[in-house]
């Protein structure tokens, strides 16, 4: 009986041995190219007093970079803005300290008539598929904040 209980107790160690070590390589595997940073890349949804329901969207555009953009609704379709923008072909966001943070200069990112102002944006990432969206803007030197919820990769 003894014996019998030694092997098994081997058996059952050399199991729990074997799925500790290779079910977290897996895993890595599955993700194998992913960042942290990654994480922010899909479809958010957010509200705010003034501009009512609207949507970001972030892709990754080669390696520590990612493409911003605003959109809102319209007949039942999200439609993606491209601001015109100060020496630049987009917004991009770059990782640093945890969160995407980017700064560009735009003529018609908020209503401005026309006239050039220069913004930050910054991403952080919470708990439950959630995300604090952040804008600096020079118009008023104040943050504007939102927390988005993400509806798709």
């Amino acid at each position: 009986m003894n014996k019998f209980i030694k092997t098994l107790s081997s058996k059952f160690l050399v199991i729990l041995l074997f799925a500790v070590f290779t079910l977290p390589i897996a895993a890595a595997e599955k993700n194998k190219g992913m960042t942290y940073a990654d994480n922010f890349c899909g479809i958010w949804k957010y509200e705010t007093k003034y501009e009512g329901k609207s949507y970001l969207r972030i892709v990754k555009e080669g390696k520590g970079k990612f493409r911003f953009f605003t959109g809102y609704k319209y007949e039942g379709k999200i439609v993606w803005q491209d601001p015109m923008l100060k020496n630049a072909s987009g917004i991009y966001l770059k990782p640093s300290d945890g969160k995407l943070k980017g700064k560009f200069i735009s003529s018609n990112f908020y209503a401005t008539h026309g006239k050039d102002f220069t913004y930050k944006i910054t991403l952080e990432l919470k708990s439950d598929n959630k995300l604090l969206y952040s804008v600096w803007s020079s118009i008023e030197g104040e943050t504007v904040t939102a927390e988005a919820t993400k509806i798709s990769n």
